[in-house]
């Protein structure tokens, strides 16, 4: 995966902030267990060899994955040890044992992503979450362009949706050219219950990052949490 370098980050264009992140009572993601594969493995405080060692773990030792990313040297990991949640750090993916690590799956419930009827769900990949998220984007977009705000509302989480609602009618750009304002997205960390993506737009000011954020609603939903 290919992370546009970024010139600056600001505060997120139209009211766009940053929101905190959501705080979801259930975990929507199987298991994703795995073990060490070598003798000593750091576990770095950063996604880099020359940040922090927090501590060592050593071959088959237990940890849980929550996401994988690309970095310095190579895939990194997100890493809790088995028993100890609360010790978090980084190592690189390589490390540990690649075919259980390729078994993580989450559940994606509602595979069209906007109904609000009964859903059924079913466990997927990474790679499969993916695309389920940037459908959402482009369905997101496709409804604005059409000047269509209820139907763009349904791609948001419940609780923001008049906050957005009155984004999209006070919008400094006409929704035909909703493009200009909303650009791709690019994934830069999944977790079991949240998603972070990139979108780099380029205007008189620069290049500039903004950060847009997946959750799942309360009705078991991905949306879009944040942009």
């Amino acid at each position: 995966m290919t992370v546009p370098r970024i010139i600056k980050i600001i505060t997120p264009l139209i009211l766009f902030s940053f929101f905190t992140s959501p705080s979801f009572s259930e975990a929507h993601a199987d298991d994703s267990r795995t073990t060490v594969k070598i003798n000593s493995l750091e576990v770095h405080s950063e996604m880099s060899e020359n940040s922090k060692v927090l501590k060592s773990l050593k071959k088959g030792d237990i940890v849980k994955v929550e996401f994988e990313m690309d970095g310095p040297g190579g895939t990194w990991c997100g890493i809790t040890e088995e028993d100890q949640s609360d010790v978090r750090g980084y190592v690189l993916c390589r490390d540990l044992n690649q075919e259980v690590l390729q078994g993580k799956t989450w559940k994606m419930i509602d595979s069209t992503g906007i109904g609000e009827g009964a859903k059924e769900s079913s466990s997927v990949g990474r790679h499969e979450m993916d695309k389920l998220l940037q459908s959402k984007w482009t369905g997101l977009k496709n409804a604005l362009r059409k000047g269509d705000i209820p139907t763009a509302l349904n791609y948001i989480v419940k609780s923001k949706r008049s906050e957005y609602e009155k984004v999209f009618r006070t919008l400094y750009v006409p929704l035909a050219q909703i493009d200009k304002v909303l650009t791709d997205i690019t994934l830069i960390e999944m977790s079991a219950a949240d998603a972070e993506y990139q979108m780099v737009r380029t205007d008189a000011r620069g290049r500039t990052a903004y950060m847009v954020r997946f959750g799942i609603d309360e009705d078991g939903v991905w949306r879009i949490y944040g942009f």
